[in-house]
C-alpha cells in the first residue's frame, strides 16, 4: 500500500493544501475530513498522486513533505439519497394538494361515503335534501 499525497481546497479558498493518506479509494472530487489548525474541516480533493512524486514546490509548502493525514473520506451517498427522496415527496405532495384543491367538494363527499359507513348515512341524508 502506497502513501498518497492528497491535494485539497477549503470552501471559499483557492489555495491548495496537501495531506497524506493510504486510502487508495480517494479521488478528485471526493470530500474528506482533515485537521486544520486543531479544528476539523470538510474539504474537497482536487488531486491525488503518490507522495514520492511530490514536487519541490509542494514539499516547500507542505513542511518539507511532513504533511498531516486525511482523517477520513466522507460518504454522502445516504444523505443525498434521503435528500432526493424528501425533495420528490415534497413535489408529489404539492401536486396532489393542487389536484385536491381542484376537486369539487361534492366529489370528495361522494368518495368518503364509499369508504365510511357513518359518513355514508350523512351523505345520503344530504343528497335527499
Amino acid at each position: 500500500m502506497e502513501k498518497l499525497l492528497i491535494n485539497v481546497k477549503f470552501e471559499g479558498n483557492e489555495k491548495i493544501y496537501s495531506y497524506s493518506s493510504y486510502d487508495e479509494s480517494i479521488k478528485a472530487g471526493d470530500s474528506v475530513l482533515v485537521d486544520s489548525q486543531g479544528d476539523l474541516a470538510c474539504v474537497t480533493v482536487v488531486g491525488v498522486k503518490p507522495i514520492k512524486e511530490m514536487t519541490a514546490l509542494e514539499k516547500q509548502y507542505a513542511n518539507n513533505g511532513n504533511v498531516k493525514c486525511v482523517l477520513s473520506k466522507l460518504d454522502f451517498t445516504l444523505y443525498e439519497k434521503d435528500r432526493e427522496r424528501k425533495r420528490k415527496k415534497q413535489a408529489l405532495d404539492e401536486q396532489m394538494t393542487n389536484i385536491f384543491r381542484g376537486i369539487d367538494t361534492y366529489q370528495i363527499y361522494k368518495g368518503l361515503a364509499q369508504i365510511n359507513d357513518e359518513f355514508k348515512k350523512l351523505f345520503e341524508e344530504y343528497e335527499s335534501l
